[in-house]
């Protein structure tokens, strides 16, 4: 899937598939449109400028992940 592109119910159905989901569940009919909205909303992140953004530094106790 592209960005920008809208999810099929394929796409999802595999991706549920993946996660271990019950493709069977009536949830799915549900669940779909709900993840579809949320991928489409997060495509706006992709629009952030954050060439003037430095890393942020991450916390490791003991070099631990």
């Amino acid at each position: 899937m592209a960005i920008g592109e809208e999810m099929t119910k394929e796409q999802f159905q595999e991706m549920a598939k993946a996660a271990g989901l019950d493709l069977n569940s009536p949830h799915m009919e549900q669940l779909f449109p709900i993840v579809r909205a949320t991928l489409r909303g997060l495509g706006s992140i992709n629009q952030l400028d954050l060439s003037q953004v430095e890393p942020e530094m991450v916390y490791m106790p003991d070099g631990q992940l």
